[in-house]
Order: C-alpha cells, then structure tokens, then sequence
C-alpha cells in the first residue's frame, strides 16, 4: 500500500497529522503507534540522522503522557468530543482542521484549555527503547541517549 508523500513545502508537523488521519493509513495500520512511526519515518525520510532524531523526540514528546496519547483525544464528531470532554472534567470542545482539511473535535474551549489539562495529568518520564533488542530505558529528561553504540528511539 502506498504510504502518503509530504507535499512540497509541506510542514512536517502537518504532514504527520494528515498521514495519521488519511483512512487508508487507518486500514492499513490500526494501532495509532504503528500508524505514528510509519508516518514520522516518512516525514523524516529526507533530513539527517540527527535532525530526523530531533524531530522524533519533538513529536513523540508532544504526544505521549500518563493520560495517554493526545490522540486519545481526537474524535471526528462533536458528540464523542463532549462526552470525553464530560468525563475529564470539561464542559465544551472545540474544533481544527487537518492537512486534508477535514474537521476533528478535541475536549475543551479552545487548544489552550486542553493543553493546560494535558499538562496537568502528564508525568516527567520518557521511556527509550533500544532499536536492535527491544529493551526499554527510563529517564528523567527527554534527550538523545545511547547504549552499546546505537542511539535510543524515545516511545514515551
């Protein structure tokens, strides 16, 4: 199946959120996890090592925290929105469009308000596996590690 190309002078940050939303990728690659590395490694396909490796964490810090990946948070109607909204605590949503332009609805009035929430409910660990084994690292701060000379991938 062919994986969605970023557009020419295409936003990295919106290309992922237009691969992670195409419906195709959605078939093909139901676990949001899988769906994110395939479309950040497409993001990414054309910048070095260490700029791709900076953007991952940018990204992956961004998206994972103890109440759970922001996209956890996305709906596509308002309805599903207000009842997530209700259930932590928030009384409206509100809407963005997608780099494909379609409308998804998120908890809270504006991104601010929810931002603030998120922030609240997250904690301070970032957990690094190593590519070849497997094994996961925990740390404090989010940074670029390495163990056994090869650089550690950030996964929360």
């Amino acid at each position: 199946m062919p994986i969605p190309s970023r557009n020419k002078d295409e936003d990295r940050k919106d290309f992922v959120s237009r691969c992670m939303s195409d419906p195709k990728m959605a078939s093909e690659f139901p676990d949001p996890t899988r769906r994110s590395a395939v479309c950040l490694s497409k993001a990414v396909e054309d910048l070095g090592y260490i700029e791709s490796v900076d953007f991952q964490i940018m990204q992956n810090s961004e998206s994972t925290h103890d109440a759970g990946s922001m996209e956890k948070y996305v709906f596509k109607s308002k309805d599903e929105a207000m009842k997530m909204a209700q259930k932590i605590g928030m009384d409206s949503v509100h809407d963005h469009k997608t780099g494909d332009g379609a409308t998804v609805w998120m908890p809270g009035k504006n991104m601010e308000e929810f931002q603030s929430w998120y922030k609240k409910h997250s904690k301070a660990e970032f957990k690094y596996r190593d590519p070849k084994t497997g094994e996961i690292y925990q740390y404090e701060r989010r940074g670029i590690y390495k163990k056994n000379g090869r650089f550690l991938i950030l996964v929360r």
